[in-house]
């Protein structure tokens, strides 16, 4: 669905990676820098979701920037759980790269 909307939006096919096996942020960016063959990407998400989103490209050495389209209604139940989950994922990340 998402590569339909890109390219409606003037996206050329070319330029769109479709990485559909993961079910988390993590496992959907690591398999994605696998993937690419460019090191810049642009993540589109909601914008309590864009600081993890980016935290995790820029671990697996993307340069990243985050496209956060506006979303009607309150939405600060999702900024508060992202403010607690956030320094636990960066921990989770660093472990990540200590195990072994």
């Amino acid at each position: 669905m998402m590569r339909e909307l890109l390219i409606a939006d003037g996206v050329p096919d070319s330029a769109i990676t479709l990485e559909d096996q993961s079910t988390t942020t993590l496992e959907n960016i690591r398999n994605s820098a696998s993937m690419l063959t460019v090191p810049e990407v642009i993540i589109v998400t909601d914008a309590y979701h864009a600081p993890r989103a980016l935290l995790t490209a820029r671990h697996f050495g993307l340069r990243a920037k985050a496209d956060c389209p506006a979303r009607p209604g309150p939405q600060w139940r999702y900024h508060l759980r992202e403010a607690l989950a956030l320094p636990i994922y960066a921990l989770r990340l660093w472990l990540w790269d200590n195990q072994g």
